[in-house]
């Protein structure tokens, strides 16, 4: 058993946005480089200072250019508060069982793997490595078996059966305590993500959204004190998606939301209903699209606006309730 320990828990706090990984730009060469979060000092509300050449980060600016990414770790990274990285040796055909030393208020989301390992090829050591299941702080690998290898003259010789390989695995952490449903779902569709279920990763990533804007409205009608009949009557008006997003909408302009908090643009919602809610009314109705990685990772660069700003509103509504 692999065991990782003694990590870094600092911000505490609820929000969805507290990536272990920041993006920032680079030092000299330029580009884009991520660096633990730890190495930072927040100065202000979303806006961090490196401890090594105080260059300041705005983080809703560092979680675009992490969904902008080509690899899906990163992505997956912005969503995720602890990544774990793993280099352990299994053996061709057996199992092992990581485990990551976390408070019981996270638990493990996601868990990213190498398509293959390869050793010596001549030997036919190689193995497929897969996710037999996740537990709240453990992910269980298997790998494919080869107990026999058959040559180009048709013999077969022993294979490479227990033969000790070494892989990279990358295991990513979300706080679990008191997590709504909305929440698991978002975390749901980037675990399909990862494991290329690309259209019902974005289609969740929808519903996920949906179910937010359901829940900020309830929320605020709870404020109200209204009748039970008359919540009712609400709710079955509001149902339509784009009632819903205009709700959520005009909230955050009677709370004042700053611009760095209300980011709920014409264009953005826009965007989102072009990159998202297409993909997910197709998909709704059995139309799956032929998807690669960068559609993906545009959905979720597109929701951003959405969930940056449903949080804020969210959170204003808490503080009045």
């Amino acid at each position: 058993m692999n065991i990782i320990t003694d990590f870094f828990w600092g911000f505490e706090m609820e929000t969805l946005f507290r990536p272990a990984m920041l993006a920032r730009p680079g030092r000299g060469s330029g580009g884009t480089i991520y660096e633990p979060l730890s190495n930072f000092e927040e100065t202000d509300r979303g806006r961090f200072r490196s401890k090594d050449d105080g260059l300041v980060v705005e983080l809703y600016e560092a979680l675009e250019k992490s969904l902008s990414s080509d690899d899906r770790t990163n992505v997956i990274g912005a969503f995720a508060t602890h990544q774990f990285y793993f280099f352990p040796k299994i053996g061709v055909g057996t199992t092992e069982i990581l485990e990551v030393d976390i408070p019981d208020d996270y638990g493990i989301f996601c868990v990213e793997l190498p398509a293959g390992v390869m050793g010596n090829v001549d030997q036919g050591e190689h193995l497929f490595p897969y996710l037999l299941g996740t537990a709240r702080n453990t992910a269980t690998i298997g790998t494919t078996a080869h107990p026999y290898l058959e040559r180009l003259d048709g013999t077969r010789v022993q294979g490479p059966q227990g033969k000790l390989l070494q892989m990279q695995v990358t295991v990513f952490v979300r706080r679990t305590a008191n997590s709504s449903g909305w929440e698991d779902l978002l975390f749901e569709s980037l675990n399909d993500f990862n494991n290329l279920r690309r259209p019902e990763s974005i289609f969740k990533l929808a519903v996920s959204i949906e179910l937010w804007a359901q829940n900020i409205i309830e929320k605020y009608l709870n404020t109200k004190g209204l009748p039970e009949s008359i919540l009712q009557v609400i709710d079955r008006a509001a149902r339509n998606w784009d009632q819903q997003l205009e709700i959520v909408s005009s909230l955050a302009a009677t709370l004042e939301l700053s611009a760095e908090e209300n980011r709920l643009s014409k264009e953005a919602t826009k965007l989102f209903k072009e990159k998202v809610r297409s993909v997910r009314n197709d998909f709704s109705h059995r139309i799956v699209a032929d998807l690669i990685d960068s559609d993906v990772s545009t959905a979720y660069l597109a929701a951003l606006p959405l969930l940056w700003s449903f949080e804020k509103v969210a959170k204003h509504l808490s503080d009045i309730a």
